[in-house]
């Protein structure tokens, strides 16, 4: 969302949930919506029509601790998404400054199936709270932000389902050092990005390493971590590189905050904008390695200056 989340609150809730009635009655079986913008390459565009909006089939509030600012609604929301069985997954904030979880709703009736909590702890921010962004993966797999830089995962979305038959944690940086140090790691780590998932199963995703008072947070291969990107396949192996070199930039310092990943047609590609704080690039990384492609510095069209790459914005590469 852009300027639509400068809203008041509830306005946001019924738009989001008028649309959501509308396209989620029809084709459930090819109408999946996967993350942000529909699918890996943030087309946005749906296999099929959606119905004439004059109704509310069913609603669900999507932020359970709304705080306004006069009339404006400083909020980016994560995107409903929809399995290809025609199940809704809604991100929901549940407290004034963070916490969420996600819900699992019938698309026909918006009947609740199961929601889920994370620990998950949004990043630093100016005036928009960050969105948080799950993805569906093939293979019916969910995949949600949580703390310490972490990603939790549950299969079978459209099911009631418990237990490590089901879901489970990923740690990018490697579980066996999460176990060792979690709470450095909470303290330091955080996504800050939509997650994106391509056709075969990989996710990937910005975060942010924070500096503490402690010896350096590493790898499972001893790397110190560093703010960056990384990437995550369907069988839970994860690698990861940092925007100094994935930009060939000693500048950069973060992967801007809610740019969603995008991918090429053919996969091979991953997208992502970097910044400074103020300026960066969109680089072009090899998305089974994230080694460097090729990379453009942005600039403002009117007076050829850098691009200010605003973190109150959602704006993310698209193909």
């Amino acid at each position: 969302m852009g300027q639509q989340d400068r809203q008041p609150a509830i306005a946001i809730c019924l738009t989001l949930v008028v649309f959501a009635s509308a396209f989620f009655l029809v084709a459930p079986v090819f109408a999946q919506w996967s993350g942000f913008a529909r699918d890996a390459q943030h087309s946005a565009e749906s296999p099929v029509s959606a119905q004439t909006l004059n109704r509310v089939i069913w609603s669900t509030p999507v932020d359970l601790a709304p705080q306004l600012s006069g009339s404006e609604h400083g909020i980016h929301y994560g995107s409903p998404l929809v399995t290809s069985a025609n199940t809704v997954i809604v991100p929901v904030k549940t407290a004034a400054e963070g916490g969420f979880r996600v819900e699992a709703r019938r698309g026909i009736d918006g009947s609740l199936i199961w929601t889920l909590p994370t620990d998950y702890v949004l990043p630093p921010h100016a005036f928009l709270i960050p969105g948080f962004g799950p993805v569906l993966a093939p293979r019916s797999r969910l995949y949600f932000p949580g703390i310490g830089g972490t990603v939790y995962f549950r299969d079978n979305p459209d099911a009631v389902c418990s237990g490590a038959a089901c879901q489970g944690q990923i740690a990018f940086f490697g579980k066996k050092n999460y176990r060792k140090r979690r709470q450095a790691y909470n303290a330091s780590v955080m996504i800050n990005t939509p997650l994106s998932a391509d056709s075969t199963g990989n996710i990937y995703f910005g975060f942010i390493v924070i500096a503490n008072s402690g010896k350096p947070l590493r790898d499972a291969h001893h790397k110190i971590l560093r703010s960056g990107i990384a990437r995550i396949d369907a069988r839970g192996k994860a690698l990861w590189t940092p925007v100094t070199v994935a930009s060939a930039d000693q500048t950069m310092t973060t992967v801007v905050l809610n740019c969603a990943p995008a991918l090429s047609a053919d996969l091979k590609t991953v997208y992502v904008a970097v910044s400074d704080g103020n300026a960066g690039y969109l680089l072009a990384l090899n998305s089974q390695t994230l080694a460097p492609i090729a990379r453009v510095r942005l600039k403002d069209p009117k007076s050829g200056n850098d691009a200010s790459l605003a973190f109150d914005s959602s704006a993310s590469p698209t193909v």
